[in-house]
């Protein structure tokens, strides 16, 4: 028995506050002191409540999920590439490997641009294509990811353009708040997990059963959700690449 894994990144501001919000309230209801997480649940509730506050802020603003989206999509087209790159700096086909190294020293240039505010890594982005394609093409077209860094160019411009015409600056700050709150948060809620695992291994499931079913019960849930977003977000865009096409 342990406590399921949930893609807390993924989830919306609202989503990832109610879950959290729903573990708060399991955690109280079987004690932190049964648990034996206190002293890390004593350091979780104050990044719980500064997440509250942030979010107020966030409902207040202009930011929306579109923007939160547009830059989900963008983040994952990046990932997407990265991997691929990543992942072939060991493989069998030497041309292959020796263009992932070359395309690798790139990237550990500009390093995790999905961590960075929203204008930093649309200009990171920008920059970071400009050198793939105007100095690493052949490396590109080896790695059979040309159209890949092309539909990343074109996310970033969209997500760029829905900003700059929907969105102020100030959003923008108080959107990477609320980025680094939630990381805060789940980052202590991850460390509480790691413990509650541990200790049903050391101690078995016996304390920790009804506690550990609960949790993965809302786990489930959301995870669903995700899921289901995922699956309409891929059904919308097989359809505009299909209206793309026949044009």
């Amino acid at each position: 028995m342990e406590i399921a894994s949930l893609h807390l990144l993924n989830l919306r501001n609202e989503e990832h506050y109610q879950f959290q919000t729903e573990f708060d309230q399991l955690v109280k209801k079987h004690t932190a002191d049964v648990l034996g997480i206190e002293a890390l649940y004593n350091a979780y509730m104050p990044l719980l409540v500064d997440e509250f506050s942030v979010l107020n802020v966030v409902r207040k603003s202009l930011v929306t999920d579109d923007l939160i989206d547009s830059n989900a999509v963008r983040n994952g087209t990046f990932r997407g590439i990265f991997d691929t790159v990543k992942g072939s700096c060991n493989h069998y086909d030497e041309e292959r490997q020796i263009a992932a190294k070359r395309l690798m020293i790139v990237f550990n240039t500009y390093g995790n641009v999905a961590d960075k505010s929203y204008d930093e890594e649309t200009a990171s982005v920008s920059k970071l294509i400009a050198e793939l394609q105007n100095n690493y093409s052949n490396a590109l077209e080896t790695m059979g990811i040309t159209t890949w860094v092309a539909k990343l160019q074109e996310q970033n411009i969209a997500f760029d353009m829905l900003k700059k015409t929907r969105y102020s600056e100030d959003a923008s700050k108080t959107q990477l708040k609320m980025k680094n709150a939630r990381l805060s948060v789940d980052a202590s809620y991850k460390g509480i997990v790691t413990r509650i695992n541990a200790l049903i291994i050391v101690n078995g499931n016996m304390m920790y059963r009804d506690f550990v079913n609960e949790l993965n019960i809302r786990v489930d849930a959301f995870n669903t959700i995700l899921a289901q977003r995922k699956g309409r977000n891929a059904k919308t865009e097989s359809v505009n690449n299909t209206k793309t096409d026949k044009k």
